[in-house]
């Protein structure tokens, strides 16, 4: 069985590092622990889907909450929710866009 090709408007799948970085941004973990290089994270500032605060840390901004979240329900698939794997934040699900 073979893949259905991505639609043409669709943007462009992230690695698995900047998946990682994404990752680590919205989870509050520390990226440079991670093996994230600093080319990852110049690569994801271009894309637009983290920014940096004046004092260095990172964010996710709106389009990189909207990616994140969509790759993290087609990876779970619904098995896991993000209050599951971030019950610490509890309105992890509005930061990341969503509103169910």
């Amino acid at each position: 069985m073979s893949k259905r090709p991505a639609k043409a408007d669709a943007p462009p799948a992230l690695n698995i590092p900047e998946r990682l970085l994404l990752f680590c941004v919205a989870s509050g973990t520390d990226w440079e622990h991670s093996g994230i290089t600093g080319a990852h994270v110049t690569s994801i500032v271009v894309k637009g889907l983290i920014a940096r605060e004046p004092t260095g840390g990172l964010y996710l901004t709106k389009e990189g909450r909207l990616r994140f979240g969509r790759w993290w329900e087609s990876t779970c698939d619904g098995a896991l929710s993000l209050r599951h794997v971030f019950p610490g934040v509890p309105h992890i699900g509005t930061l990341l866009g969503h509103t169910h």
